[in-house]
């Protein structure tokens, strides 16, 4: 049969409640101490990333032919302004894609 013993409960200035024949400091606040010890260093590790195939190739296109995308994107918005300030441009039509559902 277990021995039935006296604890003298201890509470931190945390407020948690902790036995104090077992342990000389709270173990909660210890723990949480070690946690976010730890987590910070974690946190401060570079994270091991290998480029899938995919991704090297974006990464190449982007460096060699990034600025293709700016100078289509310029391009294409002056010939949609042309286009549509010609009168008989279907793009000018306001219906246009409602005749071909």
């Amino acid at each position: 049969m277990d021995e039935i013993r006296e604890v003298q409960v201890v509470k931190c200035d945390k407020g948690h409640l902790y036995a104090a024949n077992e342990y000389k400091t709270c173990p909660y606040c210890t723990n949480l101490e070690e946690k976010s010890a730890r987590f910070i260093k974690e946190s401060y590790q570079r994270e091991f990333h290998i480029n899938t195939r995919w991704e090297n190739i974006k990464i190449w296109f982007d460096k060699h032919f990034g600025f293709l995308g700016y100078l289509f994107a310029v391009i294409c918005d002056r010939l949609e302004t042309y286009n549509r300030k010609h009168p008989r441009h279907p793009l000018s039509d306001p219906h246009f894609f409602d005749l071909y559902r």
